[in-house]
């Protein structure tokens, strides 16, 4: 069975504190774990644990803390929208 999206949301809180003060040796566990508790690939699982609680400025103020989603730049084109994403 699948978690929801507030229970995943609370496991990636919690585990992305223990990741980020975890050795090397133990992220590599953690990921394992929390992938398949989730059901997310490793990559993005890495992503999201890394990126849990980091604060987002803008012009030097703080802004938010929290969860940080993959964000997209968008540039307009003749007045269309397109999303440009990073190449793996």
């Amino acid at each position: 069975m699948r978690l929801t999206v507030k229970e995943r949301r609370k496991a990636t809180k919690i585990t992305g504190v223990r990741y980020q003060k975890a050795p090397k040796k133990q992220k590599g566990i953690i990921l394992d774990e929390f992938a398949a508790l989730t059901g997310y690939g490793r990559c993005y699982t890495a992503y999201l644990l890394r990126n849990q609680g980091k604060k987002v400025r803008i012009n030097n103020r703080i802004v938010a803390m929290g969860d940080i989603g993959k964000r997209h730049k968008r540039q307009r084109a003749n007045g269309l929208v397109i999303r440009i994403c990073k190449p793996r």
